[in-house]
């Protein structure tokens, strides 16, 4: 199982290569935040948070 440092330190690097797409638009950036954000959702999903695919309106 992962702890919370572990999972801080996935969602910290995944934030900073989606940060660095932003800026850059290299598929390099955006191949390793698609990978850290797909890993970041299986932890979610093993400690039993529910997940949602859509978000509500808030008007």
């Amino acid at each position: 199982m992962t702890d919370i440092l572990e999972f801080a330190g996935f969602v910290k690097e995944m934030r900073d290569a989606q940060k660095s797409f932003e800026k850059s638009r290299s598929s390099v950036y955006r191949d390793k935040a698609e990978k850290l954000q797909k890993k970041v959702d299986e932890i979610i999903l093993q400690i039993g948070i529910p997940y949602r695919t859509s978000q509500k309106s808030i008007f």
